[in-house]
């Protein structure tokens, strides 16, 4: 990762430590699970749409919630067609 971008987020953390009980951090994704059962359905047609507006983006304008496992790994718990529509 970025050097400067881990430094901006080491350093927002430290702001947020006694705010919130979250973390910032950016994840590659071979480091993310998703899950098994996704309570949001998307047709083919909407997921092209979000796939398209990302490209025009340039990236997630809104970031995924994610809950880090023992294994290290991420499990993405809200974003996981977000996440999906980026890679």
């Amino acid at each position: 990762m970025d050097q400067k971008i881990q430094v901006a987020l080491n350093r927002l953390n430290a702001l947020l430590a006694d705010k919130l009980p979250y973390k910032l951090y950016m994840a590659r994704a071979s480091e993310i699970d998703f899950l098994a059962k996704n309570a949001r359905f998307m047709t083919k047609e909407q997921f092209a749409s979000l796939t398209r507006n990302i490209r025009t983006d340039g990236g997630l304008t809104s970031i995924p919630l994610c809950y880090k496992q023992e294994d290290g790994k991420l499990l993405v718990l809200s974003g996981n067609h977000r996440i999906k529509a980026a890679v």
